[in-house]
């Protein structure tokens, strides 16, 4: 809901000619069409009293060379073109200038990001390839118990018996029984929460009885370990927004082999960051690159020199000093290592007041009932091997009910011939 307090983007003058059409668009719920439909254009992204907030605005006709800029301060802050100035009345500025409906600016509806459907980041190739590779595992030759249960078809219900945990892993489970010529009618979305029941639903399988019992356990592996995952980074960033913090809760590479892009998913539905995918993605400078090298800034000169400018380069610091050093040799993210709260939060804001520009990532030793400890207006990120390593898996079964044809049926009722 739009507030009191939210900042707003206006340019500095020019404001007697022509209408500045502003909201927050890219939160705005479907409920809200008319406002919309009013900002086609998107230019600006800007950080005020410490909190960042995306807000757009759009005017076709605002020229460039007509604006003049001002340095930062506390009430105006410079963005390209535009100047963000702290209003004290919001909901009245936007009436006034835009001709806004109230209705529109005092709506009870919560702002909520968009909800993206995340199975679009998985390429279907991918998908097939390792839905193929866990069966082939799981049945690398013959499946004798099949012969019990033959190709008639049945139906299975998929039951999750770990209230409140948040599902994921839905395009991986569904891509298992696709290809076993099997179908998956999902009762929840990914990301949703189940229960509060001790046993919810979650969805149904159909198709011939050996091949739904064939992608039982691979399938079930998936949606356990990536529920699992998912559910506790949602319990993370809960901890980290309650506490007011806006800062990236993320993972880390510490992932079950074979198993990270499954994992990595599954970080991305709880709502955290997560991090490089492998050792192509980031440079991370160790102390073991360090030792080698010889010095944090011969490090980072040697991996700038390949990396380019397309590249971020971070380096694990064990004190201040290190991470002053890396900064001056021009890292992008400074992450402190292992430290204690305290020793964090004295440290990050020194290299924030030496390096605004700077990233600092805490890391080493942090749990889900730490967190809060490490929490500081002076980190941006902090990094957590226990939302992969350690996690608890969300408790899910597949029971089936046998659907026989009248083919089969006959079958077995036709007596046996002895001759």
């Amino acid at each position: 809901m739009l507030g009191p307090n939210l900042p707003v983007i206006l340019p500095s003058h020019q404001q007697h000619k022509m209408k500045i059409r502003l909201a927050v668009a890219l939160a705005l719920p479907p409920a809200l069409p008319p406002l919309r439909q009013q900002l086609p254009y998107c230019k600006a992204e800007a950080q005020l009293a410490g909190k960042l907030s995306s807000f757009v605005v759009g005017n076709p006709h605002l020229k460039k060379d007509t604006v003049k800029k001002h340095n930062a301060s506390k009430k105006h802050i410079e963005c390209r073109d535009i100047h963000i100035i702290k209003s004290t009345n919001v909901q009245s500025a936007l009436r006034k200038q835009n001709n806004f409906p109230a209705s529109h600016l005092t709506s009870p509806l919560k702002m909520t990001p968009p909800q993206y459907d995340l199975s679009h980041t998985l390429p279907p190739h991918t998908l097939t390839r390792l839905a193929r590779e866990w069966l082939a595992e799981d049945t690398p030759n013959f499946d004798p118990a099949g012969l019990c249960v033959g190709s008639h078809e049945v139906e299975a219900r998929l039951l999750c018996k770990t209230p409140c945990s948040v599902l994921a892993g839905s395009p991986f489970f569904t891509a298992v029984f696709t290809e076993l010529s099997c179908t998956v009618e999902w009762a929840h979305r990914e990301g949703a929460q189940l229960g509060p029941d001790a046993v919810a639903q979650t969805a149904v399988v159909r198709g011939p009885a050996r091949c739904v019992l064939l992608g039982e356990r691979p399938a079930l592996n998936c949606l356990a370990r990536a529920s699992g995952i998912a559910t506790r980074c949602s319990q993370l960033q809960s901890i980290a927004r309650e506490a007011g913090w806006h800062g990236h809760v993320a993972g880390t590479r510490k992932t079950t082999p074979g198993f990270r892009l499954v994992e990595k998913y599954a970080m991305l539905v709880g709502g955290v960051s997560m991090h490089r995918q492998d050792l192509s993605g980031m440079v991370m400078l160790k102390d073991n690159h360090i030792w080698a090298s010889g010095s944090v800034t011969q490090a980072v000169r040697d991996a700038r020199s390949v990396c380019g400018f397309s590249s971020k380069i971070e380096v694990e610091c064990g004190s201040r000093e290190e991470g002053s050093e890396a900064a001056t040799a021009g890292a992008d993210i400074v992450m402190l290592d292992n430290f204690k709260p305290q020793e964090l939060h004295a440290a990050a804001q020194l290299l924030k007041e030496e390096f605004p520009s700077v990233l600092i990532e805490a890391s080493g030793g942090v749990t889900p009932d730490s967190l809060p400890q490490y929490l500081s207006p002076h980190v941006d990120i902090i990094s957590l091997g226990c939302i992969t390593q350690g996690c608890p898996v969300v408790d899910f079964s597949l029971k089936t009910c046998c659907l026989l044809s009248a083919s089969l049926q006959k079958h077995q009722e036709a007596p046996i011939d002895k001759t």
